[in-house]
């Protein structure tokens, strides 16, 4: 017997009619799980282009693979460098003393700022991007652009116009005389480097690119030092060596100079220590958006295969009726299917439009001005998976209770398996109100025939949303308390001194003093912080030294193990062991060369992130804590022992930093022609990152929510409809229309509480697991806790939810009932 392509067909037929009967539930449950669907393979996308957004980047803007600085403008230094080996391609990038004026003089309030010019470099290779305008003509001197800093602290935005003067420089990069060139500008692009967007605070300034037509006829001493962007041949693969034969170069050319004569610089930035400096900052972000796509696409996927469940048992006269007509087994199973069938393809189709039309809104986060290709993305991996989970697995659900009702026979022997509920009658003995007792009825009863509602089912689901609620709470809450915790991150100070941008030094017996007499400073702990290696792996170290205070307790936070005690023991993160495949107890080699020795890991630690800015600086999870005594591994040494570049500070109730960065820059222990900088909390890019993560989680909520409501409310609509005999009974009983209300807002009480006392628990341990294993990865102390203000304003919003989903339906209770008893008045008389 053909099945549903004749017009004849009894199967299509019925499935027809069914679908008529029913096409408003169809539409609405299809609605229903489709946006939940579509919101998490939306997630789950955006998260998949997040996460792939700075190679993508990288490989659009033609990127450099690594930078050096060899200090000033110097043409056989250029050369050299052009000239290494492996070199594809170089542009430059070059310090000018070009200052923003105002009544003929610098603006004092910007010195911070660092304006260049280039040689085609951000405008060509290393492309800059752009959060609004366009890029500056190099051949036109009157435009430049600005970064969003600059462009706040100087009150700028596009079609500004300023005065730019080019000065002469002394030695130490200060404005000598009058400007020798003032030209009028336009603000014509605001710009977003990388380090602008992936970083910390440490490496964020104010920054302007003048034309190079600007600096034409400067003098020399206006140009200062110089960056270089290399394209290698075989890419990160080339880096070490052409990085090892600059600094050959640079240190034969220093030896021929006066000692007293700087040399050649071997600064060197590699792109590829940017990209794990972005992995780790978006790594947040691509978790947090996967867990919660993953947690919205599951709890869809159970309300639609619970749903297909509940509209095959709801169609179960249908499949009687067709057994009637000579059907088999298996035809009655397909009449059965058409509305589970026809549901889950509507909410295939929303969830794709969701889902797609939510992709222009990723990648997530403060990243996204990095995307080279903004707008709708269609990420076919994942809606084909997410697909075929969505209407899969519902259907096989659906054609199993299809298939087991078809060979259960007819209606009225199926209703005759069923039993009353043994909690109704022990709460109706119990001499509980009877508006509560129906609500209860409804609830655990699912009725006969066509007043069959699986309640039951409709509990499972509202248990499974709260759960997926509270998991959301319990981990979001704890990826905002990272970034309010400064010592889950591993930061156990309260601000830090730099001098020269870390670059500089500071002499314990010139800084102390002057640290010992602050009034608003309780603590201090010396830092010195540099790059160094571990069996051969570049990675940053931190050596900890004299203290006062609460210095003595601003150490790193130590996860397992224990602290180094003596010379020949370090702690390093837990990234950086893994890379190393090393453990607890083993030995390593610290430093390369001369300097290079074996020494012991005693722990695993937090470490804060330690290091001059524009470096590579220690991480929660990668770097090492070195002891004093192994200062020789690291890269640079300082003329006072360890490279003191940073003093962690404990501040007073009166502490100001404002005024502290006053005093700091006209410190005793700064050289010549450097400055200093004192800051808060230094929170790694990656915690800053899951801040913003957390505070996205309340999207998630109000979907849950939103599900959770419209739920329910189709669910108490169906018992209202399909179960009028039984509240045109409760009418005949004397129920008033209050009372009849009463029992369907009780009914989703029943729901909301019970979802509650079962999905709080539930919730809970899921949450803080997903936490431990996120806390793990991520480098930071692991301990979930627990916010329990959120979950209860949760706890609240589901019983609100159940309220809210009732309101509709319990309108609808009074008028149904006495539509019934007029019926049923009507066939008595009859």
């Amino acid at each position: 017997m053909a099945w549903w392509s004749g017009p004849g067909s009894a199967v299509g037929s019925l499935a027809r009619a069914d679908l008529r009967r029913r096409g408003r539930a169809v539409m609405a449950g299809g609605a229903l799980i489709g946006l939940a669907a579509g919101i998490g393979m939306a997630c789950i996308a955006g998260a998949r282009r997040t996460d792939s957004l700075f190679p993508r980047h990288l490989a659009a803007t033609r990127a450099s693979d690594v930078e050096i600085d060899p200090g000033n403008l110097d043409p056989a230094a250029d050369r050299a460098i052009r000239t290494l080996p492996n070199v594809v391609a170089a542009s430059e990038w070059v310090v000018v003393e070009a200052l923003p004026m105002q009544g003929g003089r610098p603006v004092d309030t910007l010195r911070t700022a660092l304006p260049f010019t280039t040689d085609g470099r951000f405008l060509g290779p290393d492309l800059v991007s752009l959060a609004g305008g366009r890029r500056l003509d190099p051949t036109r001197p009157g435009e430049v652009m600005v970064n969003a800093l600059y462009a706040r602290i100087a009150h700028l935005h596009l079609g500004s116009r300023q005065q730019v003067g080019v000065f002469a420089a002394t030695d130490n990069g200060a404005p000598l005389g009058k400007a020798t060139r003032v030209e009028t500008v336009t603000v014509v692009g605001i710009m977003a480097l990388n380090d602008d967007v992936i970083s910390e605070q440490l490496d964020r300034v104010p920054r302007i690119f003048v034309s190079p037509a600007l600096m034409k006829g400067a003098p020399k001493s206006a140009f200062g030092f110089s960056w270089y962007g290399l394209r290698l041949a075989h890419g990160d693969a080339d880096v070490d060596q052409v990085v090892t034969r600059w600094k050959q170069l640079a240190a034969d050319h220093n030896r021929t100079l006066p000692k007293d004569q700087g040399g050649w610089l071997t600064f060197v930035h590699r792109t590829a220590d940017q990209e794990r400096t972005v992995s780790r900052a978006i790594r947040p972000l691509v978790t947090s958006l996967g867990a919660f796509g993953v947690l919205a696409l599951v709890a869809a996927v159970v309300l639609a295969a619970q749903g297909m469940g509940r509209a095959v048992r709801q169609g179960a006269d249908d499949t009687s009726i067709a057994q009637v007509l000579g059907l088999t087994s298996g035809e009655a199973t397909l009449v059965g299917l058409a509305v589970p069938v026809a549901t889950v393809v509507t909410a295939g189709l929303v969830a794709v439009g969701v889902a797609v039309g939510l992709s222009s809104r990723f990648p997530a986060g403060p990243y996204r001005i990095l995307e080279p290709a903004p707008g709708v993305q269609v990420d076919a991996l994942v809606l084909a998976a997410g697909l075929a989970a969505l209407i899969l697995l519902p259907v096989a659900v659906a054609a199993v209770v299809a298939l087991r009702l078809a060979r259960a026979g007819t209606a009225g022997q199926r209703d005759g398996a069923r039993r009353p509920s043994r909690l109704v009658a022990w709460v109706a003995r119990s001499g509980a109100r009877p508006p509560l007792v129906a609500s209860l009825r409804l609830t655990v009863e699912p009725g006969r025939g066509r007043a069959y509602v699986p309640t039951r089912s409709v509990l499972i689901s509202s248990i499974v949303t709260v759960t997926f609620l509270i998991t959301t709470i319990v981990f979001g809450s704890n990826l905002r308390a990272l970034a309010n915790e400064p010592a889950r991150f591993g930061w156990t100070a309260d601000g830090a001194l730099l001098s020269d941008g870390g670059y500089g030094q500071f002499d314990p017996k010139v800084t102390t003093p002057w640290l010992n007499a602050r009034t608003d400073i309780d603590g201090w702990l010396l830092v010195g912080a540099d790059r160094t290696s571990l069996d051969g792996r570049q990675t940053a170290g931190v050596v900890y030294g004299p203290s006062r205070g609460r210095g003595a307790g601003m150490l790193p936070v130590i996860i397992s193990g224990r602290a180094p005690r003596a010379t020949g023991e370090i702690v390093a993160g837990a990234a950086t062991l893994k890379s190393l495949h090393a453990h607890v107890g083993d030995a390593v080699t610290l430093g390369s060369g001369a300097g290079a020795r074996r020494v012991r890991v005693t722990g695993t630690a937090v470490l804060p992130a330690l290091g001059p800015v524009f470096a590579v600086r220690t991480r929660p999870d990668d770097g090492v804590w070195v002891m004093p005594g192994d200062r020789a591994a690291f890269d640079t040494l300082g003329s006072y022992g360890p490279p003191w570049n940073v003093v962690l500070l404990g501040f007073t109730p009166t502490s100001d930093l404002a005024v502290l960065n006053r005093d700091a820059d006209k410190g005793p222990f700064l050289a010549p022609g450097t400055d200093a900088d004192v800051y808060g909390v230094i929170r790694p890019s990656e915690v800053s990152t899951a801040a913003s993560a957390g505070r996205g989680q309340n999207a998630l909520i109000a979907t849950l929510l939103g599900v959770a409501v419209l739920g329910l409310m189709l669910t108490l609509v169906a018992v209202v409809r399909r179960r009028r005999h039984d509240f045109a009974i409760y009418r005949t009983l004397g129920f008033t229309p209050g009372q009849l209300r009463l029992t369907v807002v009780g009914q989703g009480l029943l729901f909301a509480v019970a979802a509650s006392v079962l999905g709080l628990p539930l919730g809970m341990v899921l949450g803080r697991q997903l936490w431990r294993l996120f806390a793990q990865r991520l480098g930071v102390v692991p301990a979930p806790t627990v916010a329990w203000p959120p979950l209860g304003l949760a706890l609240v919003g589901v019983v609100l939810a159940g309220l809210l989903g009732a309101l509709l339906p319990s309108l609808l209770a009074g008028r149904s009932a006495f539509a019934e008893a007029q019926r049923a008045r009507g066939d008595v008389r009859s």
